[in-house]
């Protein structure tokens, strides 16, 4: 698969999940305080993300990026906006 449509096709899974957990969370809500339907969707989210590193882990090894840019003072301001965002 193209890495280009690979992206593609995550971004659209992860669309699709996000949309459908509003209403499982209304589904959920009745029966459920908010908290523990977040505290849920936050350990459902860890654990996807858990398994995901370690598949990638088991097939390949970790190697750091040499090629990756080193963070610039000029980046702050835009970290720091995203930070905020959320």
């Amino acid at each position: 698969m193209n890495p280009r449509n690979g992206a593609i096709l995550v971004a659209l899974t992860a669309a699709a999940l996000f949309g459908a957990a509003t209403p499982l969370a209304k589904a959920l809500i009745g029966a459920m305080s908010p908290f523990m339907v977040a505290g849920l969707f936050y350990l459902g989210s860890g654990i996807g993300l858990g398994v995901g590193i370690l598949l990638r882990g088991l097939r390949r090894a970790r190697v750091p990026a040499a090629d990756a840019a080193p963070l610039q003072r000029s980046d702050l301001p835009w970290l720091a906006g995203a930070i905020a965002a959320g």
